[in-house]
């Protein structure tokens, strides 16, 4: 049996230049597979000398242009060209990816914003609003999910992508349960509409301006992979959790003071700490940032 070592192709050199590839070719009597092998080549040859002129810097240094470049040099421009190519698919869909990630933000901002200012303005329609923007944040997430699958099932990242691949599966659970918690708001300010409330309610507009806040800061860190910016939404969690105390404490004494006042005060307490969970969900989030970017959790 003839060895397949002995199908021999010659490199091109400044004596033998003007011979062609067929001639120096040993093709042992097997003149079809002569004749499809030339073709092959044929075809590798057109398709490297189209690029070369992109890779030539990489490859062709100490060669001039159009001369045939070896097999193995051939192989190995080849495959960073297939690297290159995947490489950049990868990196458009982690954009879209940011971008999708984003918009789910921006969107979660508006349902804070809806769900605060429906209680403020005692607004029925902006409330019931509210309560249906839950249903697009639902969808945002469904869509970034299947994102993040066919990376990770397509492109098989490691080390650094992967983690921030892994970060985006995790935030969104988060992101989603804001979502939920917006329109658990609304719901229950639709059941104190037309109703006088019993204290001024500015402590839990700024758990809601603090906690709107917390979301932006936390998803633009994931985007920009700014870990001072992810520790700052983690240490502002403080700031909400006093809020959130202090709302508590003025409604017990409240219903203390007139049990008349009990029903109300338990709906402004359950609202309070709905906005105290959303900043629990954007410490969440910021702490998957830090993950993403360190590889480690907070806790470690």
């Amino acid at each position: 049996m003839h060895s397949i070592n002995r199908f021999i192709i010659p490199q091109a050199t400044d004596d033998d230049g003007a011979r062609s590839l067929g001639q120096k070719f040993e093709c042992l009597g097997f003149e079809r597979v002569f004749c499809q092998t030339r073709q092959i080549l044929a075809g590798i040859i057109v398709l490297f000398q189209e690029n070369l002129t992109k890779y030539g810097e990489k490859l062709a240094k100490r060669q001039a242009f159009g001369t045939f470049v070896p097999g193995s040099q051939l192989l190995i421009f080849l495959s960073l060209e297939k690297d290159e190519i995947m490489r950049n698919k990868f990196d458009e869909q982690l954009a879209a990816l940011n971008d999708m990630l984003t918009e789910m933000g921006v969107m979660i901002e508006k349902a804070i914003t809806l769900a605060i200012q429906a209680l403020v303005q005692q607004d029925e329609v902006m409330a019931k609003q509210a309560v249906a923007f839950d249903k697009e944040i639902d969808r945002m997430e469904k869509e970034i999910e299947s994102l993040c699958l066919r990376l990770l099932l397509q492109q098989q990242p490691v080390a650094r992508d992967l983690r921030v691949i892994s970060a985006a599966l995790k935030m969104i659970t988060d992101m989603e349960r804001i979502g939920d918690q917006a329109a658990d708001i609304s719901e229950i300010t639709l059941m104190l509409i037309g109703e006088t409330f019993i204290k001024k309610i500015e402590h839990i507009t700024l758990m809601a301006e603090a906690t709107a806040k917390m979301v932006n800061d936390s998803i633009s860190a994931y985007v920009n992979m700014d870990s001072v910016l992810a520790w700052k939404v983690i240490q502002y969690d403080d700031v909400v959790d006093d809020l959130f105390v202090t709302v508590k404490n003025d409604l017990i004494g409240m219903i203390q003071a007139d049990r008349a006042n009990g029903e109300q005060a338990i709906d402004l307490i359950m609202i309070a700490k709905y906005f105290e969970r959303i900043g629990d969900h954007a410490t969440n989030i910021a702490e998957w940032v830090l993950f993403s970017i360190t590889g480690r959790h907070v806790d470690e």
